[in-house]
C-alpha cells in the first residue's frame, strides 16, 4: 500500500472492490492522517542529491513523531528542532548531535542546557539569546545567527549594526554562520537570490570588521511542494560564487532546512463531515493545493465546490453529513496539535506513529 493506493484517480477508485482508507478508518477512527514513508524518503533523497545530505536538515516544526524522525534520520539528513522535546525525539531517532540545531522564537534556558549537553548547534534570534549564550554556553558552543530582510520578522536585521554587534558579543563561542529567514511556500528563485546577494555582502562586512569567517549560510525552508530543487541548488551555488568573488571572500557553505516540502505531499488526512461546513478535526492552513475524494463510497453526482477543513475542493454534489472525506497533501503541520491519529505506511503496512487526544473522540 502506498500513497497512490490511498488516493487513486477517480477512474481507478471506481474500480476498487475495497477502499484502503475506509479500512484504516474502521480500525483507527477519524480524524486520521496517513504518511507514506516511500514519498518522504523520495523527497529527502531529492534534496540530498541537490545540496548534499550533509547540507540538508529537516525543519521539525513541520512535525516530528518518533517514526517519522527515524525515516528522515535514516536518509542522512540533519534536523532543526524547536525545543527540548523535539531535541530528545531527534536524538532517539538517530540524528547525530552535530547535525541537530536548536532554534525557536523563545528558547528556554533548559532547552539551551540540553543542547549544550549533547553538542547541538543553537540559533540565536535575539539579543536575549546572545546574552544567555554568552553567559551560559561552554567555550566552543556552535551558534548560528538568525537574520531577516527588512520585511522579515523573528531575527536580527540582515546587515544591521545590531546583528554585527551580536556576532561580536558571541566572543569565545563558535560562530558558525547565518540562518536566513526568507519566506514560506515560495516557488520562484527571485526572493532567495536577492536575499543571498544581501547576505554575501554582509559576510564581507563580518570578515572585514570582525575578522571572523562565515562558514555557513543556511537558506532555510519555505519551499513549495513543486519547487525545482536541483535547478535551484545549481543556480544559488553559482550566484554565491559570483557574489563572494566580487568581495574577495571565501564562499560560505550553503545549507537548507526544508520542512513541509519533505513531508507535506506524503500525507493524506481523512475527516468525517459533521455538517456542510464542519469536519471533526482542525483546519488545514498550509496554503498548498489539495485533492479531495469521498472515502468508502462512489458517487456519480456532478462535482461541486466545497470547503473542507478550511480548504476549497471539488466533491460530489451529494456529499452529506457523516461522509468520510480524504484530503491529500496534509503531511505537515496539520497533526502538531495531536487532534489526529497519525499512521505511517512502511513496506505496505500501516503502523501508529502518534495517537490523537480525546478531544474529537
Amino acid at each position: 500500500m502506498t500513497l497512490a493506493d490511498l488516493l487513486p484517480s477517480v477512474r481507478s477508485f471506481a474500480a476498487l472492490h475495497h477502499d484502503p482508507l475506509a479500512e484504516l478508518v474502521a480500525a483507527h477512527g477519524t480524524p486520521l492522517q496517513v504518511l507514506d514513508e516511500r514519498e518522504v524518503g523520495r523527497r529527502c533523497a531529492g534534496y540530498a542529491a541537490a545540496f548534499g545530505a550533509d547540507a540538508v536538515a529537516y525543519s521539525a516544526k513541520a512535525g516530528l513523531h518518533p517514526g517519522l524522525a527515524e525515516w528522515i534520520a535514516s536518509s542522512g539528513l540533519g534536523c532543526f528542532v524547536g525545543g527540548g522535546g523535539a531535541l530528545t525525539t531527534a536524538l532517539r531517532a538517530g540524528f547525530p548531535p552535530a547535525r541537530i540545531t536548536l532554534t525557536g522564537p523563545s528558547i528556554s534556558l533548559e532547552d539551551m542546557d540540553a543542547a549544550f549537553a549533547c553538542g547541538a548547534t543553537i540559533v540565536a534570534r535575539s539579543p536575549g539569546d546572545v546574552a544567555a549564550l554568552h553567559r551560559r554556553a561552554p567555550a566552543g558552543q556552535r551558534v548560528l545567527l538568525r537574520v531577516t530582510s527588512a520585511c522579515g520578522r523573528g531575527g536580527f536585521r540582515l546587515g544591521s549594526g545590531t546583528s554585527l554587534s551580536a556576532i561580536a558579543d558571541l566572543g569565545r563561542l563558535d560562530f558558525r554562520g547565518l540562518d536566513l529567514s526568507i519566506g514560506h511556500r515560495l516557488s520562484r528563485f527571485g526572493a532567495y537570490e536577492a536575499h543571498l546577494r544581501e547576505a554575501a555582502a554582509f559576510c564581507a562586512v563580518i570578515q572585514a570588521r570582525l575578522r571572523r569567517p562565515v562558514p555557513v549560510l543556511n537558506l532555510g525552508g519555505g519551499y513549495s511542494n513543486d519547487f525545482a530543487t536541483a535547478a535551484f541548488a545549481s543556480r544559488v551555488r553559482g550566484l554565491l560564487a559570483l557574489a563572494t568573488d566580487r568581495y574577495a571572500i571565501v564562499p560560505p557553505r550553503l545549507t537548507v532546512s526544508p520542512g513541509r516540502a519533505l513531508v507535506g505531499p506524503a500525507g493524506t488526512t481523512v475527516y468525517r463531515l459533521l455538517d456542510p461546513d464542519t469536519v471533526d478535526g482542525p483546519d488545514c492552513t498550509c496554503g498548498e493545493p489539495h485533492a479531495a475524494r469521498l472515502v468508502g463510497r462512489v458517487s456519480r453526482a456532478p462535482l461541486n465546490p466545497m470547503t473542507v477543513a478550511g480548504v476549497p475542493v471539488l466533491l460530489p454534489a451529494d456529499t452529506a453529513r457523516g461522509d468520510l472525506i480524504a484530503l491529500s497533501g496534509t503531511g505537515a503541520y496539520h497533526h502538531n496539535d495531536a487532534h489526529a491519529t497519525v499512521l505511517g505506511l512502511r513496506d505496505g503496512r500501516a503502523s501508529v506513529l502518534a495517537e490523537r487526544t480525546e478531544l474529537f473522540r
